[in-house]
């Protein structure tokens, strides 16, 4: 699946993107390391100068996108470190009150 990450196929990495996303959500400590080690590929094809060139190229780009902000949150709860836990929650509570897409989806649904 992490070979799917640099297909020259939008269609294909964005399935690629999708299943580590699921598995970021599901996988729990069993695939920490693979998502962890798929971090650099999801970046490298967000932030690819052709990422939003065509609609089908965004699509896959904000599928990739979910799928990061699936793996990241899988790491929570931050409990430890007083001084990031009011940083990291402060800032996903400005997320959701802005209405943020990365956080709020259709129909209003908090997706975290």
């Amino acid at each position: 699946m992490a070979e799917s990450l640099a297909d020259s196929t939008f269609e294909i990495h964005q399935a690629a993107a999708y299943g580590f996303g699921v598995i970021g959500m599901n996988g729990g400590s069993i695939y920490a390391r693979t998502c962890t080690e798929a971090l650099p590929h999801l970046f490298a094809l967000i932030s690819s100068p052709d990422s939003r060139h065509a609609p089908e190229n965004s699509i896959a780009t904000e599928n990739t996108v979910n799928a990061l902000h699936q793996i990241l949150f899988s790491w929570f709860p931050i409990h430890e470190d007083t001084e990031e836990t009011s940083y990291i929650y402060g800032y996903l509570c400005d997320l959701i009150e802005s209405n943020n897409s990365v956080i709020i989806e259709q129909n209003n649904f908090i997706v975290i």
